[in-house]
């Protein structure tokens, strides 16, 4: 009874504060979206700028909008991830999540053409929001589908997702920066330089390890490690 009083305090506190964090993402969701079409209005004025001839300033504005883009891009992935453990909506299921994620990147022209395969288990359960999971496993199979050549391989490993492609991988001195928020190694390959940064943060929140490695004789493995008993593979 003692207790009751300061108990409703802080029942309140935190009705509060999690309202205050989901406003604040829906604002940093609704800001990044209004920049998104000013800064696509931008970059179609310097290809006409290029068109044109203007080469010099259309090169400026191309690299503008581009670093502001990639801004914008990570501020939206981070507003719809959850800021801890405890917040998650449900677990996420991942051999589900990873087919629609493949059903729709063989609808692109670089997934179209790749061989997939996919060997998850069926019922399998992880502590992750299902949002944060597609969030996760949709960044690292773009990424695969970007540099893979041929195929691209998704497995469960004892406590851990793989991910796998036979792309050209990475040269050693450069896995560890592979993380890094908008680090891009071939400009010739579109992209923001995002994704596994992303990946990165959703670890970093859950708890999960993470590993980038090159695999012979080619490609890059991507190893997300999750705090479960392990079961075998």
């Amino acid at each position: 009874r003692e207790l009751n009083g300061l108990v409703s305090q802080v029942n309140r506190l935190l009705d509060v504060q999690a309202s205050a964090i989901e406003k604040a993402r829906r604002r940093a969701s609704d800001l990044a979206h209004g920049l998104k079409t000013p800064l696509t209005v931008l970059a179609n004025d310097a290809l006409t700028l290029r068109e044109k001839g203007e080469t010099e300033i259309a090169d400026e504005l191309d690299r503008l909008s581009e670093s502001m883009l990639a801004h914008v891009d990570h501020e939206l992935a981070r507003s719809r991830i959850v800021q801890s453990p405890d917040q998650r909506q449900g677990d996420a299921e991942p051999a589900q999540i990873v087919r629609d994620i493949v059903r729709t990147l063989k609808r692109t022209e670089r997934g179209e053409a790749l061989a997939w395969t996919v060997a998850l288990p069926e019922g399998l359960l992880l502590p992750l929001d299902p949002h944060d999971m597609r969030e996760l496993l949709g960044n690292l199979l773009e990424n695969a589908a970007k540099w893979a050549r041929k195929s691209i391989a998704i497995r469960w490993s004892g406590t851990a997702v793989v991910v796998e492609d036979d792309g050209p991988g990475v040269a050693p001195h450069q896995l560890s920066q592979l993380t890094d928020r908008g680090l891009r190694l071939d400009h010739r390959v579109s992209g923001s330089g995002l994704g596994l940064a992303i990946v990165k943060e959703i670890c970093g929140i859950y708890g999960l390890s993470l590993a980038v490695e090159n695999r012979e004789p080619s490609g890059l493995r991507v190893t997300v490690g999750f705090a479960l008993p392990r079961t075998g593979n």
